[in-house]
């Protein structure tokens, strides 16, 4: 599920002409406070399961554009 997450973020960040760092910087830090201040610890756990890289952003990025 984190997997397939990751290249939703990356699909959004693309799409959006965002810098791939976004991810990295804002589109999880974002929900990670959420998790900790509005639901359960395990919540943010979860999060941080989510590959956020910025190399990982752009790998997924150029991997959807051969398809």
């Amino acid at each position: 599920m984190a997997l397939e997450t990751s290249y939703e973020l990356a699909f959004l960040v693309a799409k959006n002409k965002s810098p791939h760092t976004a991810v990295e910087s804002l589109v999880v830090p974002g929900p990670l406070i959420i998790a900790n201040k509005m639901l359960h610890e395990d919540a943010a756990k979860i999060i941080k399961t989510i590959p956020n890289s910025d190399t990982s952003v752009g790998r997924r990025i150029h991997e959807m554009a051969q398809d």
